[in-house]
């Protein structure tokens, strides 16, 4: 959770560029100027699934 609060924070400015004026061009330097970020919000989804199924 702390990871996925740091990436958005980290993207905050750039996902507001995005939902204000979508662009291809933005959505690329979105990308490629903050990779980390970018694979971890991609990447949680199946993280949670992992960690709820090893619960169960």
């Amino acid at each position: 959770m702390l990871l996925i609060a740091f990436s958005i924070w980290e993207l905050r400015i750039d996902l507001r560029l995005l939902i204000d004026h979508f662009t291809y061009t933005s959505l690329i330097f979105t990308i490629k100027h903050h990779p980390l970020a970018v694979i971890v919000l991609i990447t949680s989804p199946s993280l949670f699934y992992k960690y709820a199924k090893n619960k169960l």
